[in-house]
């Protein structure tokens, strides 16, 4: 792992989090994103949580729960906690 990323991912907001596994997203414009995953096994079956994370410029995370899609214009949907559809376009 580069000093670089090793960098950002030791960043609190990140570590924090104690992630079972990251997914890096192509650049967007300035920006930089990671998929972070986090497994939960409970007594019925396991889960998976995901969250946003910016990168480049400042980091910051955004929770999306079990879910989420990004279509070719870069526009991420998920549904938050209340079972609401939420979207972010990315850039």
């Amino acid at each position: 792992m580069s000093p670089e990323i090793y960098g950002v991912l030791s960043d609190n907001k990140i570590n924090n989090l104690n992630l079972d596994g990251v997914k890096f997203l192509p650049n967007i414009g300035s920006s930089q994103f990671i998929i972070g995953e986090k497994y939960h096994d409970t007594d019925n079956g396991s889960t998976t949580f995901f969250y946003l994370i910016r990168i480049k410029p400042k980091v910051d995370v955004f929770n999306l729960g079990e879910s989420y899609a990004i279509d070719g214009k870069y526009n991420l949907n998920y549904k938050d906690s209340m079972g609401n559809n939420k979207n972010i376009k990315l850039n």
